[in-house]
């Protein structure tokens, strides 16, 4: 049997890391092996503009929750 999960990791608007491996780690513990892991890709490295391309000045010097990655895990358990 396999399973699919898709992983995240971000800075939040408090400047702290956040990631979605909870999941992963508890479905490791329970005897799941990695076959297989891919990134999806990452968001808003070196981006200083909003979406529409608007300047973002009312972030502070710290501009890092729009920053982050995703990637695809494929488990397997018998």
């Amino acid at each position: 049997m396999q399973k699919i999960v898709i992983v995240t990791g971000y800075w939040n608007q408090e400047g702290i890391w956040g990631d979605s491996t909870k999941e992963v780690n508890e479905l490791l513990e329970e005897g799941w092996k990695v076959v297989n892991a891919n990134p999806m890709g990452a968001y808003g490295f070196g981006t200083g503009h909003g979406s529409a391309g608007e300047e973002r000045s009312h972030l502070g010097h710290h501009q890092y929750h729009d920053k982050g990655f995703a990637s695809l895990i494929v488990l397997e358990r018998d």
